[in-house]
């Protein structure tokens, strides 16, 4: 591994994830939620497609963060089955399923939040649910994933593929079951507080299920030195610094807080397909040389 890109990967990953903030320090603001009241103009008789657009440009805005995020988390998917075709590290399927899992529950979010899938509760309390849902659900498929590769005595473990397979039946099957609970959720907890110092308290699950899994993620990286195994460890950053941003920040939908997470959501699913990518030209130049 070179030392001079681990070192440029980790001072982009921390100044990418810190650019938002340093903005918002100097005046910057990035929310999209607009105060423009279009009952007025429907009482005047006056609205007009220009004014449906204006009123929805928070969701517009929403649903290209999510479905950037989610493209990334499929590519980088497909790319670790590549990758395992080549070298057979089970570790690196086992962490491409967990994104895309994950991507598969930001795919549930934002159809439910452009309200393609009808929930009978209130728009904003469902759009915080399966937020919080997809960010704890992604936890957990990569805790499984961590625990799975620390117990695997071999980083060559072609013939465990079954145990790949039998993991994503499982993150299916509970997809489904999670999906299928959200359509019959008939109220929700108060997932926003906005005059609380902890504007979503239930978004610190995710930080403290990072914060356990980070030593973890260490292990593994000593374990097999790889650009997958480091970008893991890195993603860790921008992970944490957009919950804190929900944690703190976001007491509404398509605030400034609200938008800058989504934003790092999409940094977070890139580093590991940059990762993928270095693991995959390096090994492409071995097997040159060799």
């Amino acid at each position: 591994m070179n030392k001079i890109i681990i070192k440029k990967i980790l001072y982009f990953v921390i100044l990418i994830s810190m650019l938002p903030f340093l903005l918002s320090l100097l005046g910057a603001d990035f929310s999209s939620y607009n105060n423009y009241n279009i009952n007025v103009r429907v009482f005047d008789g006056e609205l007009n497609l220009d004014d449906i657009f204006i009123f929805l440009r928070g969701d517009s805005i929403h649903a290209v963060l999510e479905w950037t995020s989610i493209i990334i988390a499929i590519i980088t998917f497909i790319f670790s089955l590549i990758h395992y075709r080549i070298n057979k590290m089970i570790m690196v399927p086992i962490f491409g399923l967990a994104i895309f899992s994950a991507g598969v529950m930001d795919a549930l979010h934002i159809l439910i939040s452009l309200r393609l899938i009808n929930i009978d509760i209130f728009h904003q309390e469902i759009v915080v649910l399966t937020w919080l849902l997809s960010r704890c659900f992604f936890c957990i498929v990569l805790f499984i994933g961590v625990i799975f590769v620390l117990k695997s005595k071999s980083k060559l473990v072609g013939d465990k593929m079954i145990y790949f397979i039998a993991l994503a039946t499982y993150i299916v099957f509970l997809s489904y079951y999670i999906f299928k609970q959200i359509l019959f959720f008939s109220n929700t907890p108060d997932l926003i507080v906005a005059d609380a110092f902890f504007k979503r308290p239930y978004d610190l699950i995710p930080i403290l299920l990072l914060l356990l899994l980070f030593p973890a993620l260490l292990r593994i990286y000593k374990k097999n030195q790889t650009y997958l195994g480091f970008s893991l460890i890195v993603s860790v950053i921008p992970m944490v610094i957009l919950e804190m941003h929900m944690v703190f920040g976001s007491d509404k939908l398509f605030d400034h807080h609200f938008n800058i997470a989504h934003f790092l959501k999409i940094i977070v699913y890139s580093i590991p397909l940059i990762g993928l990518a270095l693991d995959y030209i390096y090994l492409n130049k071995s097997l040159v040389e060799s």
